[in-house]
């Protein structure tokens, strides 16, 4: 069988990774959606593997700080939406603890607990999850417990509202008096109001115990414009533009790479010889007046 191995430790020979297929070396220069810099890239990075018990830690990033970094920091994530937008390492370790913070992460039946790609694109789920191991072992950890609660919650649980518990809890249709019982280590044995969440009691509930509902809790905003410029794709065409000419036969795109300005397509059907500065075929003038430049 193929598996990746971490290549920044030792490891044994039963200890595989899985490749974070959407981590790149940014080598196309494209800007950031969050903080539209470029991470240029100066030296190939040391892995892009997480193993099952390693993460890929990310250094953590003051407010304001500048993210032009080299090295090992260069790589971006390309998101899985149509226009592959491209995020640094920093922003997005931001983005996954801002929407972590405010429980915004989705919860996909086939997929799992992920995020969808930072400009909001439609079916951009991240699908290996194993990228959020990036966010280090302390956010991981309330990655993996925020999406066990989740998961509790979409099968009509209720998870317990005193403060340092949180144990899910199961409850039958119409049961409003519930008990967080204590069993195996786990719950507080508070009893609470399934509608309200505070100490059980008889009665309506207080309107001051009821949740606020249409706040908007949109904790991480991308400017449009930003995302405009961070399509990866998009980057790799503005390099074809900007570096090669088509031919004037068979219009495949040729790069020259310098020399003199006698061109043959590279193409095996075509091998059209012709003039990069004048795009015609190559003949006598050309050869007497730029052949050079």
């Amino acid at each position: 069988d193929f598996f990746f191995k971490c290549g920044a430790h030792p490891t044994p020979d039963n200890d595989t990774s899985v490749a974070l297929d959407l981590i790149t070396p940014n080598y196309r220069n494209v800007p950031c959606l969050a903080c539209t810099d470029v991470t240029p890239t100066m030296q190939p990075p040391q892995s892009y593997s997480v193993g099952g018990h390693r993460s890929l830690q990310a250094s953590p990033q003051a407010p304001g700080q500048s993210t032009r970094v080299t090295g090992a920091r260069s790589p971006v994530l390309v998101f899985q939406c149509l226009d592959r937008h491209v995020i640094c390492l920093d922003c997005f370790h931001l983005y996954c603890v801002t929407r972590l913070n405010d429980r915004q992460f989705v919860h996909d039946p086939q997929i799992g607990y992920s995020l969808p790609c930072a400009a909001g694109c439609p079916d951009s789920l991240l699908k290996e999850l194993h990228h959020f191991r990036i966010l280090g072992e302390e956010q991981y950890d309330r990655y993996q417990l925020y999406g066990a609660e989740e998961c509790v919650l979409q099968m009509g649980g209720v998870l317990c509202p005193r403060p340092g518990c949180g144990a899910g809890l199961l409850p039958e249709d119409g049961q409003r008096r519930l008990e967080c019982e204590q069993r195996r280590g786990l719950g507080c044995g508070f009893v609470f109001c399934r509608e309200c969440k505070e100490e059980y009691h008889e009665g309506d509930c207080s309107a001051t115990h009821r949740w606020e509902r249409g706040v908007d809790m949109q904790g991480y905003v991308i400017v449009e414009e930003a995302a405009r410029h961070a399509r990866w794709e998009q980057a790799s065409r503005d390099i074809i533009l900007e570096t090669t000419k088509p031919c004037p036969k068979c219009h495949v795109p040729v790069e020259r790479s310098g020399g003199c300005m006698h061109m043959v397509c590279p193409r095996a059907q075509c091998r059209f010889e012709w003039c990069w500065l004048c795009s015609v075929e190559w003949n006598r003038e050309c050869m007497g007046d730029h052949w050079f430049g």
